[in-house]
């Protein structure tokens, strides 16, 4: 089990925030994430290359970890309330690799003849212009002896790339900068001869081919191209242009001379009028281009013309910084194939709460779909049981190269409420504790349930709980299936059960938890129980037989008694006077019911 470690440190505006030890023990598909001493173990991993993605959020920890095969880790989230952005000076450099080298044009590297294009001495070099061209013509030569592309500073500092159109003999060549390589084939400007190309892998059998590579490959798909431009236009109708090409890696030349069936997605412009400095986003279109085609390599072209030998001499237009961009972002989340309502998606709100109710919901990472929006975003889905039939969900997403994520948590509560109510355990006729039998009480407004139990038996109690579900088997399987649809007695503990006492008759008794089995239990008896689900209360109270004034289970001489006292006005040795009054005249108590007391206990019928 090999361990990846890191250091967390909090934003530096977050004052008191103490530094974060994270160690990342990857093993069988999951990994266990241990936070300044606490590990999480059984994390799920999302894998994609060498990349792996961890969403986690447990006591106090919502972390977004994204780790490599290379022992470089990153994250983002909070750790008891505070923010937590870190990225080690190893991520930087690894997210670099999903940049095109050198689109800074920081440093620049000599190419012969005064010439010189982006990139220090000995590093990969990327861009190139007509100082590295390929051609023997004489129309190279001169172009190659009038390079367009020179060193230029940025407002406000630091190094540019200029590219700028140059007049060669009797036409104007373009400035131009390529990551490919630049031909001059020909004399006349609109030929395609004159193009950039693109091939991985190829080698030149000229001098020049030690100022290679003249391709970049691409570890990911990126969804646009950023760049910063400045244009300088000597007539203002013309426009300058960028056109950068997503291939398989196979040939290819800008501007095309053929259809190119091996192209994944293009984006290209060729309307940038003269501007000052400006940021540009091109976008990506992957959609009219085969979904079969694979993004191995990325030619990128700026021209000072957006038609070759148009322009004027002197066109000018400044670059910098130029940035491949990975989106990750969620637009919908799917239970079941169903949508989620009501989720934003945004750095706003990343907690929600989903409450479902009916059959209890079995779920993992499978159960949800995720539509994530960015051509590499990498998703990953942590469900955690929670018991009960609730579950933390935790959905993380993230651009291959960190620069983009986001982590959402979907605690999903389940609510057990079926409109039906079952009385299990050791009353009536359910023979004992099956999870597919249970008395049903009867309610009219599925708020308050209502039942007449009988516990009979040689046993000094009989034990009993509640579900909203049964199952269809009795066996381990059922029990385990209506478990979150099971309350009882309140609380958990050793005691596995509450005893109902005779002073607990008629007061409304707390129901415990769903999901826990704790049971109530009574002696031997006719009872009837009433079921408040919204107060969440159960009142149990004696089932008497009618004449039953004492509340001893008979009908006999001592109950005759109490009914005399009654109709004297003495005070009666009862429990339940208000079953004295049998005839049911305006509760008064006579001798009607004085003689419906005798009739019952001589066995004959009361009036």
């Amino acid at each position: 089990m090999k361990k990846i470690s890191t250091l967390l440190a909090a934003a530096a505006c977050v004052l008191g925030l103490q530094a974060q030890t994270v160690t990342v023990s990857p093993h069988d598909n999951v990994c266990d994430v241990t936070v300044d001493g606490t590990t999480y173990n059984d994390v799920a991993v999302t894998t994609e290359g060498d990349i792996h993605l961890v969403a986690l959020n447990r006591d106090g920890v919502s972390l977004l970890v994204r780790y490599t095969d290379t022992n470089t880790v990153a994250a983002n989230g909070t750790v008891n309330g505070q923010p937590v952005d870190y990225a080690s000076d190893a991520v930087a450099a690894y997210a670099l690799t999903y940049q095109i080298p050198n689109s800074d044009f920081e440093q620049w590297h000599s190419v012969g003849g005064g010439r010189q294009e982006p990139g220090a001495e000995g590093s990969t070099y990327s861009w190139h212009s007509f100082g590295t061209c390929y051609t023997t013509s004489f129309w190279t030569q001169a172009a190659r002896t009038s390079s367009t592309l020179t060193v230029g500073t940025r407002d406000g500092g630091g190094n540019c790339a200029v590219i700028t159109a140059k007049q060669v003999a009797w036409a104007v060549a373009n400035g131009t900068m390529t990551t490919g390589r630049l031909q001059a084939g020909s004399t006349t400007a609109s030929d395609k001869a004159n193009h950039s190309e693109m091939t991985i892998g190829k080698t030149w059998d000229d001098d020049y081919n030690q100022y290679g590579p003249f391709y970049v490959t691409l570890k990911a798909k990126p969804d646009a191209i950023k760049s910063w431009m400045k244009v300088e236009l000597l007539r203002t109708s013309d426009r300058a242009t960028i056109s950068a090409a997503i291939t398989d890696g196979t040939y290819y030349q800008e501007p095309e001379d053929d259809t190119y069936t091996n192209v994944a997605a293009l984006a290209r412009d060729k309307n940038i009028a003269n501007c000052g400095w400006t940021e540009f986003t091109h976008t990506f279109d992957y959609d009219s281009y085969p979904s079969t085609v694979e993004a191995k390599a990325i030619m990128v072209t700026y021209s000072t013309n957006a038609d070759p030998g148009t322009g004027s001499d002197g066109d000018k237009v400044s670059i910098d910084d130029v940035e491949l961009v990975y989106n990750a972002a969620i637009s919908n989340i799917a239970l079941n194939g169903v949508t989620l309502e009501g989720f934003a998606f945004d750095a706003a709100t990343t907690e929600y709460n989903l409450s479902y109710s009916g059959v209890a919901l079995n779920l993992t990472a499978d159960n949800f779909d995720v539509t994530a929006v960015g051509q590499s975003a990498m998703v990953v889905k942590n469900v955690e049981n929670l018991g009960g039939g609730n579950y933390r969900v935790v959905i993380g997403v993230a651009s291959p190269d960190f620069k983009q994520h986001a982590l959402y948590t979907i605690n999903v509560n389940f609510n057990p409420i079926t409109g039906k109510v079952y009385i299990l355990g050791e009353v009536n006729d359910n023979n004992g504790w099956h999870p597919n039998k249970g008395a049903e009480m009867t309610t009219e407004d599925q708020k308050v349930y209502t039942a007449e139990v009988t516990t009979a038996g040689e046993n000094s109690l009989y034990y009993f709980g509640f579900t909203t579900e049964l199952a269809n088997d009795d066996d381990e399987g059922g029990w385990n299936y209506i478990l979150p649809y099971r309350f009882g007695a309140p609380g958990e503990g050793t005691d596995l059960s509450i005893t109902i006492e005779d002073s607990d008759l008629g007061t409304a008794l707390p129901l415990g938890e769903w999901g826990h089995t704790r049971a109530y239990a009574l002696p031997a008896g006719k009872w009837n129980f009433t079921l408040d689900m919204e107060a969440r209360t159960l009142t149990v109270t004696k089932a008497l037989q009618r004449g039953d004034v004492t509340g001893d289970g008979t009908v006999d001489v001592q109950d005759v008694n109490a009914v005399v006292n009654i109709m004297l006005g003495k005070s009666a040795a009862t429990a339940y006077p208000g079953n004295a009054n049998l005839v049911g005249d305006n509760n008064a108590v006579d001798v009607e019911d004085l003689n419906a007391v005798v009739n019952i206990m001589l066995g004959k019928s009361a009036q």
